[in-house]
């Protein structure tokens, strides 16, 4: 399991290979499965949770979910 700036580094992976991917088919991928030739490393660490349409920490990944929504703060 990792976390930290392994989670964070893979984001980032992610966020890159998307905009070249948007760029060039003028779309969002529907999948990490899609980006595989714009990625320039293998994303181990997230899932793709296609009905939440965002990335969700794969099994086994001590990434936070950072894109669930938001807990409510305590008052």
């Amino acid at each position: 399991a990792y976390g930290g700036i392994e989670c964070a580094t893979e984001i980032a992976a992610v966020s890159a290979a998307g905009q070249n991917f948007r760029a060039r088919e003028g779309r969002n991928p529907n999948s990490l499965d899609e980006l595989v030739g714009d990625l320039d490393r293998e994303i181990v660490l997230w899932t793709f949770d296609a009905d939440a349409q965002a990335l969700a920490p794969a099994d086994g990944s001590t990434c936070p979910d950072a894109f669930s929504a938001p807990a409510t703060p305590a008052p």
